[in-house]
């Protein structure tokens, strides 16, 4: 459904661009080449577009409300679906820099989504920045809500963090607060 809604977006953005300038006129004696169209290759789903399927007739989730608004939280946007995934085969690949810039850039879209703030958290303890993962992940469980599988991840990387750090107290605190929720 993501894949679909983000070629209707594509699709918009290319019909836009042809009306923009499609009215330019050829200079006398050049013709016009038109490009060769090839579908892409198609390749098994990816992590964020796993995570998007649905099973038809299976009760779903409520969204939780926004924090502030208490209205329902809309779900992630194409564009948020489509750099998180970039940033997973980026950090997959090993290039953790660029990993945390794209998703950043996720979170300049939606700064209330408590997936990203996890993502960013897990790459910053990758490339050991532990204070930082440690306070990520605080953020993102600050955001999750309910989502008592989110805020047990957060606490494992936060009980990663402060093990590295040397705080051996709040690293055992991180870690039973992450068994609770399990």
């Amino acid at each position: 459904m993501k894949r679909a809604m983000l070629r209707v977006a594509m699709l918009g953005v290319a019909i836009a661009l042809v009306q923009l300038f499609g009215c330019a006129r050829m200079p006398e004696g050049i013709q016009e080449q038109r490009p060769t169209v090839r579908a892409p290759p198609r390749h098994p789903p990816s992590t964020a577009e796993k995570r998007d399927e649905t099973i038809p007739g299976a009760p779903q989730p409520a969204p939780q409300p926004d924090r502030q608004t208490g209205e329902p939280a809309q779900p992630p946007s194409a564009a948020v679906v489509a750099l998180l995934d970039t940033a997973e085969q980026r950090a997959r690949a090993g290039n953790l820099d660029n990993a945390a810039a794209v998703l950043e850039r996720a979170l300049r879209l939606e700064p209330q989504n408590p997936l990203l703030w996890h993502r960013l958290a897990t790459v910053r303890l990758q490339q050991r920045d532990f204070a930082q993962a440690a306070s990520l992940a605080a953020k993102s469980n600050a955001l999750a809500g309910s989502n008592r599988q989110l805020q047990a991840s957060n606490w494992d990387t936060i009980a990663h963090a402060k093990e590295q750090l040397g705080d051996a107290a709040a690293a055992h605190a991180a870690r039973e607060k992450a068994r609770a929720l399990r």
